[in-house]
This record gives C-alpha cells, structure tokens and sequence, in this order.
C-alpha cells in the first residue's frame, strides 16, 4: 500500500510540474498584471516563481532517489542520502533567499560545529525547519537526525528519503505513544562526532492562538508552579516534554545546543508567502551549547531546567524582535 501510495504522489507531483512549467508563458504574465493592480513588491510572481523551484527540487530528489535505489551496492548509501537531503535543502533555502530579498543574521554558530549534541529549535514557520539542514550540516558535514511530525510524510522527498535516513516520524496524540518514543530513543544509538539529533520542542508552530490553546489544556492538567512557568512564555510555546525528556535522560548525557531566532514570524502559513510576508525580511538566529553534565539528572530537576532554557528563548525573542512583552 506504501509503494502505490508513494506511485502516486510522485506522479501527481511529475504532472504538477509539467503543469506548471507548461501553462508558465499563460500564467506569468497573469501574475505580473495581478502585481501591478495590486501594488504590491510582487509577491506573488515571487511566490509562483518559488513553487516552481519547489516543484523542480521535489522532482530531481525524488529522481535522484530512485536512481540510487536501483544501485545495486549498499556502500555509501547514507551519505548519498545525506547529500541529497543538503542538496535538496540548499536549493530551497537559497532561492527563497533570494527570491525574496531575505537578510540572514546568525551568531553563535562555532557552537554546534562538533557533534554530539542535542539540537532544541525554535518552530514558528514551515521555513525555519531549512535552517540547521542549511546553516550545520552544510557547514559542518553533520549528519542530523530529525524527529519530525508524520504529517509531513505527505512531502515525496520527505516520505522516501527521509525514511531511508535514521529520523523518527511520531505523530501527536498518537495511540502508540510508547511506540512513537522508543523511536525517538533509538536516535541516540550509534551518535558520533559528526551526529546531532534535532526536536522541536513545542511541537507545532507559535501562534498567538496556539499558545492560548496550550495554556487552556495546560490550566487541567498541570500544577500550579508550572503552568505559571508556562504563562511566563510570549513568544515561544511551552515546551512539550515527553520526546524531549527521553533525549534528555541519555547516558552518558548529551551537551544541548538551542537554535533560536526571529523574523519568520509572518510565515506561520503557507498562504503568507502569496501575501509576500517575507519580502525583505530580517532573519537574526542564535546558537548556544549547554554542556550535559550540568544539566539535571533527575526527572523533576530536568523538567525545571527545560522550562528555564526555554524562558531565555523566549526573552531573546523578545530582545531580537522588538516585542518587549
């Protein structure tokens, strides 16, 4: 059932394609004149511009994947992957870079350079989820390894290369709740100088109204002391704890390097870059690294400790972002 599945999505992707590159000399001039009525920096023409890059970079990866799969030798089979998933990662990132007039900011970056470690980022768009892809493994040769949401299994390059690498794919409120952290837990297996395993602890990405609905489930069924810790977060949503708990409790204990960062907040959606939200946007990110020893080693010490480092996102978020809440 997987295999017609995946069939097909990668036809539907290969006719989206051929559609959209096909019916381009109709639609760009549509989308030029819908431009200029609008007034706008051209967003849209940005945007179609990048669903095309989209669209090309989902073919040749899932092209490429293939291929590699009728190769009869299983040496270097990870590390093409990896490739693949850089190559793949880079093309999107840098073209909507510049595509819409982005300006990238980082510091701290040294800190992460070395591997193992614990990579804790901050989720507030679909775009962010390029940065450590993008701005550690390209620089570093990491090979990351991501727990990720398995709704996004509906992506072609996701679904088959990502699961041919070490990632876990959980889904939230799932019945198999043990299921999904044993998988989890076997991301530390086998982690060397060059691994890193990667969660985004609030599991979905900030809104303001998503934080209200966080607290109000919050409000029956925490204690008091830290539903007042999670009230505390403006910017961030509180930390969901049992993937992150798990990674934690890693013997012998891993150092933590927190990503965090401002500036895509007007992309929660995917209907945001049609509105052009990101058109000469400020991206300024952060990195800092934690050594494992000093963190916590008991359940209810962790807990606080997670709380407070997600505190110090959330005051720099507030810092970089002007919103001084």
């Amino acid at each position: 059932m997987t295999l017609l599945r995946r069939l097909g999505t990668v036809s539907g992707l290969a006719l989206g394609w051929v559609w959209a590159v096909a019916a381009s000399p109709l639609l760009l001039p549509l989308v030029f004149v819908i431009d200029v009525l609008r007034g706008g920096r051209w967003a849209l023409l940005r945007a179609y511009l990048f669903v095309l890059v989209f669209l090309s970079a989902e073919l040749w990866g899932v092209t490429a994947a293939f291929l590699r799969w009728l190769w009869p030798s299983r040496r270097g089979w990870l590390e093409h992957h990896y490739q693949l998933q850089r190559r793949w990662v880079r093309t999107l990132f840098d073209s909507a870079r510049w595509l819409y007039g982005a300006k990238i900011e980082v510091e701290g970056l040294e800190a992460a350079e070395r591997g193992p470690f614990l990579l804790l980022v901050r989720h507030v768009s679909v775009a962010d989820t390029l940065l450590p892809t993008r701005l550690l493994s390209d620089r570093y040769g990491l090979r990351l390894r991501f727990v990720l949401k398995r709704d996004l299994l509906f992506d072609p390059c996701l679904d088959i290369v990502g699961q041919r690498l070490p990632n876990a794919f959980v889904a939230r409120g799932s019945r198999d709740r043990d299921e999904d952290l044993a998988a989890v837990r076997g991301l530390l297996t086998g982690l060397g100088p060059d691994g890193g395993v990667l969660l985004f602890p609030e599991g979905t990405r900030y809104t303001p109204e998503r934080r209200a609905q966080v607290l109000a489930r919050l409000k029956g069924s925490t204690t008091p002391e830290r539903l007042a810790k999670a009230e505390r977060l403006s910017q961030v949503l509180p930390p969901r704890l049992g993937g992150l708990e798990v990674l934690l409790a890693a013997d012998p204990p891993l150092d933590v390097v927190i990503c965090a960062h401002t500036g895509f907040e007007g992309t929660t959606r995917l209907l945001d870059f049609w509105k052009g939200s990101l058109i000469g946007c400020r991206i300024q990110i952060a990195f800092w690294r934690i050594d494992g020893a000093s963190i916590p080693k008991d359940p209810e010490g962790r807990v606080d400790w997670i709380y407070r480092e997600w505190q110090r996102v959330d005051d720099w978020v507030k810092a970089h972002s002007g919103t001084g809440q």
